[in-house]
């Protein structure tokens, strides 16, 4: 939030963000296309990855839109509220 605050991107965190996304839409692809021709361990082991994948996605959300989120707000009105009180 800070880097977006002063006009950066966080390049990091955006590959990061594709790849899992790219490697989700890749797993869900290749099982909706090819699911009757992998053998049912390997599919296994397939959607295990997805899953991991997803759960990753989800944690970026959470962190951008979540928790972080709320925890720079609080600060933010924390801030506000004690710099009033030593006025």
């Amino acid at each position: 939030m800070a880097l977006t605050a002063s006009g950066k991107v966080n390049t990091r965190a955006n590959v990061m963000l594709s790849i899992a996304v790219g490697g989700l839409v890749a797993i869900v692809a290749l099982l909706v296309l090819r699911a009757s021709g992998i053998d049912a361990t390997v599919q296994g082991f397939i959607i295990s990855v997805g899953s991991l994948l997803a759960g990753k996605v989800g944690t970026a959300f959470d962190f951008e839109f979540g928790s972080s989120a709320s925890s720079a707000e609080k600060t933010k009105i924390l801030a506000m509220t004690l710099g009033n009180a030593q006025a």
